[in-house]
């Protein structure tokens, strides 16, 4: 798994960009709606390769725990 958003404080916001190993960005997006129902908008430009998450300020936690359980799920398998 790869994330595409920089770590610094200096440029941090509520948009992350995330790509999985073995998974195109659509297959990522599909897998992220169908397992969670988590919208997320695939990103295939240039050398950026992801899927684009931006949760809400109303996304709850636990919503942000499915995310991740479903990327570390895809990341094992891929």
């Amino acid at each position: 798994m790869k994330l595409h958003t920089s770590l610094k404080p200096a440029f941090s916001c509520a948009i992350a960009g995330v790509s999985v190993n073995g998974f195109t960005p659509a297959e990522v997006d599909k897998r992220l709606f169908e397992a969670a129902r988590i919208h997320t908008v695939s990103v295939s430009r240039e050398n950026m390769h992801c899927v684009r998450v931006t949760p809400h300020v109303y996304t709850r936690l636990a919503d942000l725990d499915k995310l991740v359980s479903v990327l570390r799920d895809m990341a094992g398998k891929g």
